[in-house]
């Protein structure tokens, strides 16, 4: 078993198999900050699931500068990374993914993923559980704008073709 928690890295797993809805509940002795950032995490998708994954190295871990090079990984993390892959964008699989219970396109959800993670692993060891929900607002916000914009744009064109 390579985890404490008695799961095993290389398959999926939801959030009710690592905790119950209460630890996430949301209570008066947490800081503001706290609260948000739990109901944001617990209401912003139907259903989050994840796959663990093992150990990527030590030239991950240590190496200034990792670029994501598959020859840094060792040979278990690219084996369950393939599969990762594979259960990710197997076709059975594919459903239209929410946030906040509005659909994304794929292109809305890579710009939040790689704008989460931009904002979050610049520097991990300055990491402020305020600044997930702060980026997450302001990705909602800009995002609205844009789409504003697309359907204003596609409105105009309509009128100049009358």
């Amino acid at each position: 078993m390579a985890s404490p928690h008695d799961v095993s890295p290389g398959r999926p797993y939801s959030r009710h198999d690592f905790f119950s809805p209460d630890v996430l509940r949301v209570n008066e002795s947490q800081s503001e900050t706290s609260q948000e950032m739990r109901h944001y995490l617990w209401n912003s998708f139907n259903e989050i699931k994840c796959f663990l994954m093992p150990d990527p190295g030590t030239n991950v871990r240590e190496k200034e500068g990792f670029d994501g090079r598959l020859a840094d990984l060792i040979d278990s993390f690219k084996i369950h990374l393939k599969d990762f892959v594979e259960q990710l964008l197997s076709p059975h699989k594919l459903v239209i993914k929410k946030m906040n219970g509005l659909e994304v396109t794929s292109g809305q959800l890579y710009n939040h993923i790689r704008e989460y993670a931009e904002e979050n692993y610049k520097d991990i060891n300055t990491f402020e559980s305020g600044t997930m929900l702060q980026m997450n607002l302001e990705y909602r916000s800009s995002n609205n704008v844009k789409l504003a914009h697309e359907e204003f744009v596609k409105k105009m064109e309509l009128v100049k073709e009358d």
